[in-house]
């Protein structure tokens, strides 16, 4: 278990990918990667979606990237997807915002099933701002996802309020006239589209990944 000096020690190092983010004009957010055992990070990204031209590349996919490098076996050590849910399942991602519908997902089809972060994400949450993919839907598994304490962090954020959930932990939330001011600039506005539809189409997505999973052991 991480203990609550971890947790606020790696969510810093999450906010200094994030501000080193928003000085290379890119959206604020940070990702860290982290190996639970040794207590080591072992990938750091912010988002590179200018950078690389790429709309889709948040932290955590920089993130992901590195730590699939470092997986036994390189890809052919992907490939076997026991041992690879196994070497997820010994990291934990700590990142600034909570991820988006997308990023959510991913956490889950790659197995990083532990996962801290700081503020909602209003507009584009996947882990239950606007929807909530971390639990652990289709054949896909949960995603244990905590909001940091803000504790040790207390110069960085407002005073900590515990979650809609009852979860004891504080919700971090930077000043917003810090970092996370910066979290919607930039970004396009988003579609109007009914929760109901969206919902719908998220559940074909899994639907298909049944479908594909079936075939596969089939």
């Amino acid at each position: 278990m991480l203990s609550e000096e971890d947790i606020d020690r790696f969510m810093a190092a999450a906010i200094a990918e994030a501000r080193q983010a928003l000085e290379t004009g890119e959206v604020a957010v940070g990702c860290i990667i982290v190996d639970k055992e040794q207590r080591a990070i072992v990938a750091r990204a912010g988002n590179s979606t200018n950078q690389k031209h790429n709309s889709t590349w948040h932290c955590e996919f920089g993130a992901i990237d590195t730590l699939f490098s470092l997986v036994p076996g390189g890809k052919v050590g992907c490939g076997d997807r026991e041992s690879l849910r196994a070497f997820m399942s010994r990291h934990a991602l700590f990142v600034t915002c909570e991820p988006c519908i997308m990023c959510a997902t991913a956490l889950q089809i790659v197995g990083l099933t532990e996962v801290y972060y700081g503020c909602d994400n209003e507009k584009f949450g996947g882990c239950g701002s606007v929807l909530s993919l971390h639990e652990g839907l289709s054949t896909l598994p949960a995603t244990r996802m905590v909001r940091a304490t803000a504790a040790k962090l207390a110069h960085r954020v407002q005073p900590p309020r515990t979650s809609a959930t009852g979860s004891s932990r504080s919700l971090l939330r930077l000043k917003r006239r810090d970092l996370l001011a910066q979290l919607g600039h930039g970004l396009p506005v988003p579609l109007l589209v009914e929760l109901a539809v969206l919902k719908e189409r998220v559940a074909q997505l899994y639907r298909i990944h049944d479908e594909l999973v079936l075939h596969r052991h089939g």
